[in-house]
């Protein structure tokens, strides 16, 4: 019977600074949640794995949108 080596892959969430697990791999991009906090983190580097926030889609009803023109 063969045996399969999972990959455990660990990033800091910049948020509340926990380690999060993963045991599946990561797409540059994909939306991931932290467990510890709930805080919305995007993957944005793959190797060495990294989080960064994850940021909304811009949205023309945001107050600040006049001061961007």
């Amino acid at each position: 019977m063969a045996k399969s080596i999972s990959k455990v892959l660990i990033a800091e969430c910049p948020e509340c600074e926990s380690h999060i697990r993963f045991h599946r791999s990561l797409r540059l991009g994909e939306i991931v949640t932290c467990p510890e906090c709930s805080e919305r983190l995007e993957v944005s580097q793959l190797n060495p794995l990294e989080l960064d926030w994850a940021f909304d889609d811009y949205d023309e009803n945001d107050d600040n949108y006049d001061s961007w023109n």
